[in-house]
C-alpha cells in the first residue's frame, strides 16, 4: 500500500523538488531566508548578477551566510532517499558542467595547458598579487578555481591607444605573456565581492586563444623558461650592443648594488611597506633578484612587461638597469 501511494505521488514530488533556476532535480540544495530552495551552483551564478531571490525577488543575505547557514540538509537527505537514481544523473550532469581547466594540476603538464585567463595586471613569478574582484565573470572564475586547482592565468591588457588611433584588426584582447597565479586566501565580502591574495608561480606564452567560457577568457598556453641565450630583438638588440661586455654575474651585482642605493633614497615607511609586500632583496638567486627588482620599481606595467618576455635573466637585468637610469 505504501509503495502504491509513493508511486502515485512520485511525479508530483519530483516536480516539487526541482530547482526554479535550472528546472532540474535539486543538487546540494540551499534554502533562502524567504523559504525558496535552489541548487547551490545555480544560486551562486544568480547571486553574481543580482543579490535577490530568483523566485520572489526578496533581498538575500551575504554569500557567507547564505551558503553556510542555508544548507538544506533535510531536503538533501529526502532527495537522496526518494530519488537516488535521478540524483546520480543530476550529479553527473553537474560534474560535466564543471570546466575541466579549473581542476587540472598544471604542475603535471610539462609543456602547457588550457587555463582560465584573468585580464588585469602584470605579475612576476614569486611575487604576490592582491585582487579586488567585483565583476560577475571574474567572481565566477575565482570561485571555480578556488574549488578546483586554485590556479589561473594572469595577463595584462594592451597600453591605451593615442587619440584617433585604432588597434590592428588581428590584435588579441590581451598581451601574449602572463603568469600562473596560485590562490592563497579568499575573503568573501557581504555584497559578493572578493578580496583575493595570490602568488605568481611561473610565466607562460599564450599559444592559442580559446572561446570564452561564461564571459571570461580561456587560452591554451605553453610554459616559458628563462634561457642563458639572449634573444636579440628590438630594444634587446640595442642593449646587447651597449652591454655586450657584461655577463650575468656582473649584471646581477650591478643591479643588487643599485637597488640598495635606490632603497636608501626611500623613506623608512616606504622601505617597510616594500618589505612587507615583496620581501627583502633576494641575495641567493639571480632570477629571484630580477623578478623582485622588476616588481618593486615604480615603472608603468606596460614598460615592465618587456622584462617578463625578456627570455633570459641577463636581459631582464639589463632592462632593470635602464629603468634605474630613468629614476
Amino acid at each position: 500500500m505504501a509503495a502504491t501511494v509513493a508511486a502515485c505521488y512520485r511525479p508530483r514530488l519530483l516536480e516539487d523538488m526541482q530547482c526554479d533556476i535550472c528546472r532540474c532535480l535539486l543538487y546540494r540544495p540551499v534554502i533562502t531566508p524567504c523559504g525558496h530552495s535552489f541548487c547551490r551552483c545555480c544560486l551562486e551564478r544568480a547571486y553574481d548578477h543580482s543579490q535577490v531571490c530568483a523566485s520572489c525577488r526578496q533581498p538575500l543575505p551575504s554569500p557567507v551566510v547564505l551558503f553556510t547557514q542555508g544548507k538544506h540538509h533535510l531536503l538533501a537527505a529526502l532527495v537522496k532517499l526518494w530519488f537516488p537514481r535521478e540524483l546520480d544523473v543530476r550529479a553527473a550532469m553537474a560534474l560535466r558542467d564543471q570546466p575541466l581547466g579549473h581542476f587540472v594540476d598544471y604542475r603535471l603538464h610539462l609543456r602547457g595547458a588550457l587555463v582560465p585567463i584573468y585580464v588585469c595586471s602584470l605579475v612576476f613569478p614569486g611575487m604576490p598579487c592582491y585582487l579586488h574582484v567585483f565583476e560577475p565573470r571574474y567572481r565566477l572564475l575565482i570561485r571555480r578555481c578556488w574549488m578546483g586547482a586554485r590556479r589561473f592565468g594572469m595577463v595584462c591588457s594592451w597600453p591605451p591607444l593615442a587619440e584617433g588611433e585604432r588597434p590592428p584588426i588581428d590584435r588579441p584582447c590581451y598581451r601574449e605573456y602572463g603568469t600562473m597565479l596560485w590562490i592563497e586566501r579568499v575573503r568573501f565580502l557581504a555584497d559578493g565581492r572578493m578580496v583575493v591574495l595570490t602568488r605568481a608561480e611561473r610565466y607562460f606564452r599564450v599559444a592559442r586563444i580559446e572561446p570564452q567560457l561564461d564571459g571570461y577568457n580561456m587560452a591554451s598556453v605553453v610554459w616559458a623558461e628563462d634561457s642563458d641565450v639572449p634573444r636579440p630583438y628590438g630594444l634587446l638588440a640595442r642593449q646587447e650592443r651597449e652591454h655586450d661586455d657584461i655577463n650575468l654575474a656582473q649584471a646581477a651585482a650591478l643591479v643588487y648594488a643599485r637597488m640598495q642605493r635606490y632603497r636608501a633614497r626611500l623613506t623608512r615607511a616606504q622601505c617597510q611597506e616594500m618589505d612587507s609586500v615583496y620581501g627583502t632583496i633576494p641575495s641567493s638567486s639571480v632570477q629571484a633578484l630580477s623578478y623582485w627588482a622588476a616588481s618593486v620599481l615604480p615603472i608603468d606595467k606596460h614598460i615592465r612587461y618587456n622584462a617578463l618576455m625578456a627570455g633570459s635573466v641577463r636581459n631582464r637585468l639589463l632592462f632593470i638597469m635602464e629603468w634605474l637610469d630613468m629614476l
